[in-house]
C-alpha cells in the first residue's frame, strides 16, 4: 500500500462519515450500515485501481518517450 492508496482510503473514510452524518440529523432516509460499507468498500477499490492502472499507463508512456516535459534551468 503506498501513499496514494493512504490517501483515498482518509478521503473515502470521511466521505463515509459525512455521509452517515448526513443521514442521522436529515433523517431524509435510512441506509443500511451494509449499504454505507459497501459504498465504502467499493469507492476505495474502484478509485484505487483507477488511479494504479492510470499511474502504470503514463509510467509505460514515459518509457517509450512519450508524455515527457523538457525543463530548461538557466542561472
Amino acid at each position: 500500500m503506498n501513499w496514494d492508496d493512504v490517501r483515498i482510503f482518509r478521503a473515502v473514510a470521511l466521505s463515509m462519515l459525512l455521509i452517515v452524518t448526513a443521514t442521522y440529523f436529515l433523517r431524509e432516509g435510512r441506509y443500511s450500515r451494509l449499504t454505507i460499507l459497501l459504498f465504502g468498500v467499493l469507492s476505495f477499490l474502484l478509485l484505487a485501481s483507477t488511479r494504479t492502472v492510470a499511474r502504470n499507463f503514463l509510467a509505460s508512456l514515459r518509457r517509450r518517450g512519450h508524455n515527457l516535459r523538457s525543463a530548461l534551468v538557466v542561472g
